[in-house]
């Protein structure tokens, strides 16, 4: 690959399904100058967008589970439209696409393993979904794996998805979210994202907003059982317009530098590169993510820098490495220096995110105090570097009256509802859990 740092990326936003999945990379400092002699914390936004895919382009070939809870909380209305949700999903598929359907309570039952979406298929599978009754238990996790072993590993240039729907916390067999956290990261690891859906008051947020991470999915809260059919659709209506699939950053700082990502992007260091999972991205997305280094104690005029570059499928895409770089200088000067906005807007959503998602568990297990206090923090730090812009001050203004909020006891609806919103703030998502998209160029 050449090497692009002196270089603005290419133009390649065609309106058509031609070209690389991502079609820009952009790179902003929150400033340029690091303190010599000490070893100063800068952040850097990184900005990649997709391509645009004309809704006639051919889209990639989608291969999708459904893993639904059937246990004797979702008799009734609730059973009936996660029926409906899987009915209207498997008539959307086309001939190109498979399908694979396990239901579970205690017990596990799979009602179609990997096949065609053809209609005598989805006939077949719907008239012996339909003869289904709720009772027992909640094998989450083992109805979320059959149903991943049901699909089969994705080949080819296929698109991959569980959608795992449930009210309820997983009763029977493996809870612990960092253990099932770990299973979604190894399934992703053999090509099947997973996309969770929690249905009501009861079900563990934390677990199925871990699971969506690491398995690079979407995590989506669903208030009533109304919600569902349409968060099920618009689930399967992202799987269609991926048109970049398995992104990731590649960042590769100077030496001495050290680099971490906020937010919930999952990433691993190489021992040359920080590797930063991306995932899918659809037709016009648009992902933030912001980068915290560590410059080096270097004397005055030293420099530091990051490269970044994109790969898709394990293979570079066609745009250059974009460079970051401060040059070390003393007090007075770093002082001085103005401050990139877009940049600190970004750093204070994510910082404060994790203190919402973090104060919501202490709110339940009543330690209110301690949750204001986690709140509070952050508030304050933000305003150390919010004077004069806007929306920085509006955010600090957020969390303290949230600070009031939290020192009593929650509705669980409002817990779920912050916890959903802020989970979706650390993965660069709208509020709804759907993917940000810039608007496509006429």
């Amino acid at each position: 690959m050449a090497d692009g740092n002196d270089h603005a990326p290419p133009p390649n936003d065609s309106a058509d399904d031609s070209g690389s999945g991502v079609a820009s990379l952009e790179l902003q400092q929150d400033r340029t100058l690091g303190r010599a002699g000490l070893r100063s914390h800068r952040f850097v936004r990184v900005v990649a967008t997709a391509r645009h895919q004309a809704q006639a382009a051919r889209r990639l070939p989608l291969r999708i589970a459904f893993a639904l809870d059937r246990s004797g909380s979702m008799a009734g209305r609730k059973l009936d439209l996660a029926k409906e949700a899987l009915r209207t999903a498997l008539h959307g598929l086309g001939p190109d696409d498979v399908f694979a359907v396990a239901w579970f309570d205690t017990n596990v039952e799979v009602a179609a393993t990997a096949q065609p979406a053809t209609p005598a298929n989805v006939k077949k599978t719907l008239a012996r979904c339909d003869k289904l009754r709720s009772g027992g238990g909640t094998a989450l996790c083992a109805g979320w794996q059959a149903a991943c072993e049901a699909l089969g590993p994705s080949g080819g240039r296929s698109v991959a998805r569980c959608v795992l729907l449930t009210d309820g916390q997983a009763n029977h067999g493996p809870s612990d979210p960092a253990v099932l956290a770990e299973l979604a990261r190894h399934a992703r690891q053999a090509g099947i994202c997973t996309s969770a859906i929690g249905l009501g008051q009861d079900f563990a947020e934390d677990l199925l907003g871990r699971m969506a991470a690491a398995g690079d999915g979407r995590f989506y809260y669903a208030a009533s059982a109304a919600d569902v059919p349409r968060l099920v659709a618009t689930e399967l209506g992202e799987a269609m317009e991926v048109v970049a699939r398995r992104v990731e950053l590649c960042v590769r700082p100077s030496a001495g530098t050290f680099i971490e990502v906020l937010g919930d992007h999952p990433a691993h260091w190489t021992g040359t590169e920080l590797r930063i999972l991306l995932g899918d991205l659809v037709s016009d997305q648009t992902v933030e993510v912001a980068l915290r280094a560590r410059l080096p104690a270097g004397h005055a005029g030293s420099t530091a820098s990051v490269e970044v570059a994109v790969f898709e499928a394990g293979e570079p895409s066609l745009l250059p490495f974009q460079s970051a770089r401060w040059t070390l200088a003393d007090a007075a000067a770093n002082d001085r220096q103005l401050r990139e906005r877009e940049v600190d807007r970004l750093v204070a959503r994510l910082y404060a995110a994790r203190a919402r998602m973090q104060a919501v568990g202490l709110n339940r297990d009543t330690h209110y105090e301690a949750a204001a206090a986690v709140l509070h923090a952050v508030a304050v730090r933000i305003a150390g570097y919010a004077a004069g812009d806007a929306e920085l001050e509006r955010l600090v203004a957020e969390l303290h009256a949230e600070v009031v909020s939290f020192r009593h006891d929650m509705t669980e609806h409002d817990r779920k509802l912050r916890y959903h919103m802020s989970a979706q703030a650390t993965r660069s998502k709208l509020d709804d859990g759907t993917s940000m998209r810039r608007a496509p160029k006429p």
